[in-house]
């Protein structure tokens, strides 16, 4: 009695992106407006920047401008990567 084997095609270069971002950057994304909240509480609490309090645009508008950066630089490397 013989067994019967199949090939199994497995894709191990998929990367799995979520908005756009990959998992290792959304961790950079979150990492980094803890990181900003936590400093706009350090350098001063009554600080404002275009009438928001410091530590909100610290936390939303910095990650928020990082994005676009991380999914062009993503696209960069894998344009790179499949012409080789």
């Amino acid at each position: 009695m013989s067994l019967d084997l199949t090939p199994v095609h497995r894709n191990l270069h998929t990367k799995v992106t979520f908005l756009g971002l990959e998992f290792e950057d959304l961790i950079l994304v979150l990492a980094l407006a803890a990181l900003m909240n936590l400093l706009a509480h350090f350098v001063s609490g009554n600080a404002h920047v275009f009438g928001m309090p410091l530590n909100i645009f610290m936390e939303f508008i910095v990650p928020a401008l990082a994005v676009p950066f991380l999914i062009l630089s993503n696209t960069d490397a894998r344009a790179v990567t499949s012409r080789t």
